[in-house]
């Protein structure tokens, strides 16, 4: 299923609007958007996407271990 172009975009948008979060929302769309005219793109070895992968999972643990010492991050 092929969406219109820009319903994404506008759907962050408008989740912006709605939660008060737009100046975090419009980067986020614009960013979205632009994947559909710039054609640049990252080409990942299988080794480089385990490290990403790797950092995530990491990133995502020290999150995790900061949630009950009322920090953020």
């Amino acid at each position: 299923m092929k969406l219109p172009q820009f319903i994404i975009g506008i759907t962050i948008i408008f989740w912006g609007w709605q939660t008060g979060l737009w100046f975090v929302a419009l980067p986020m769309a614009l960013i979205y958007e632009a994947s559909y005219f710039i054609r640049w793109r990252w080409e990942l070895s299988t080794k480089e996407f385990m490290e990403v992968g790797k950092l995530c999972g990491l990133l995502m643990k020290e999150q995790g271990s900061g949630a009950g010492k009322g920090g953020v991050l």
